[in-house]
């Protein structure tokens, strides 16, 4: 088995990635540096589209993005259990 081009044919954007959640989901980004700010970002520009996502977390190193451009909470629920952003 080639592992590589079994490995490149599943890549997709971090748009694509993200399509995959829907209203109500809890996404968990990873702790400390694990999370990705690729991914938040493109979350975050799904927010007319969801309702509801539970985004936990662990000491995130950066603004996230869907709590920057979600400040009432409609869309996103952000649960940093270290820190907390907003």
């Amino acid at each position: 088995m080639d592992y590589k081009n079994q490995y490149e044919s599943k890549l997709v954007s971090a748009d694509e990635a993200v399509k995959v959640v829907k209203s109500g989901d809890v996404v968990h980004y990873g702790e400390f540096m694990m999370a990705s700010h690729v991914l938040d970002a493109a979350l975050a520009k799904r927010k007319d589209e969801l309702e509801g996502v539970n985004i936990r977390t662990v000491t995130c190193p950066f603004p996230p993005q869907t709590v920057v451009n979600d400040p009432e909470r409609k869309h996103f629920i952000y649960n940093d259990w270290h820190f907390q952003w907003g």
